[in-house]
């Protein structure tokens, strides 16, 4: 029995065998796709964009909407998407102080199990690498599909960085990969995890702009021109 992985990071897709799952199981592949996922190495991708892939982006953006009037100042991030492989993919960036980026791996894993019941979420594996300052996380789960009827589609979710010791500017990048179609799950994955990056480092609030009168020097001079003449008549009129 043989199975093809798309493994991030790589340059060519891995075919393994049985006794190679039985290494997944045991989290030694997992670590390997998180070795090279560290490691920084990228893989072949391209910009594209179907009904499916759009639809995710657009409740995305909603929900961006909603964190931009929550919190007043918040600049959006950069979000890429396209087809990775063979896989769509979502990602964006996380810089800032103070980004628990673990934080954000167990909140993702509570929205899966949240829709247990009601979208068949399920998590199937997860994993993690450091090495330093560096760190990863990943998440391999499924949720029902949206295209195919009492189907399952399967993603990943991996959180990939540096971690600043001096507590500077933590720097790291939220990935969403799916294989088939995208479910709402999906894309609130991305929104929570957003608005939780936000959170944990809030933009400064705009300042509030004043209606400060303007100084007109040719007008204060005219102003003042006659004053003194109203001045002059006032007291001539006093000596007479």
């Amino acid at each position: 029995m043989f199975a093809t992985v798309g493994v991030l990071g790589g340059l060519a897709a891995l075919t393994y065998s049985q006794s190679d799952l039985e290494m997944t199981k045991s989290g030694l592949l997992a670590n390997t796709r998180l070795c090279t996922l560290l490691q920084g190495q990228e893989v072949a991708e391209c910009q594209f964009q179907d009904k499916n892939l759009a639809k995710a982006l657009e409740k995305i953006e909603v929900g961006i909407k909603e964190i931009e009037k929550k919190y007043p100042g918040y600049k959006r991030p950069v979000i890429k998407s396209g087809l990775r492989k063979m896989r769509y993919y979502i990602e964006f960036p996380i810089v800032g102080k103070n980004i628990d980026a673990f934080s954000l791996i167990l909140g993702t894993e509570g929205q899966i199990q949240k829709v247990k019941e009601t979208q068949r979420g399920k998590i199937l594996s997860t994993d993690s690498f450091q090495n330093g300052d560096n760190v990863s996380y990943l998440i391999d789960y499924q949720v029902a599909s949206s295209t195919a009827m009492g189907g399952n589609s399967k993603g990943s979710v991996y959180i990939r960085g540096i971690r600043d010791a001096d507590k500077k500017y933590d720097s790291f990048k939220f990935i969403l990969e799916k294989s088939v179609d995208f479910n709402d799950l999906d894309s609130d994955i991305i929104i929570k995890a957003l608005e939780e990056s936000c959170r944990m480092d809030p933009p400064e609030p705009p300042k509030e702009k004043t209606n400060a009168k303007r100084f007109s020097a040719r007008r204060d001079s005219k102003s003042g021109q006659k004053d003194q003449g109203g001045n002059k008549d006032n007291s001539e009129g006093m000596t007479e």
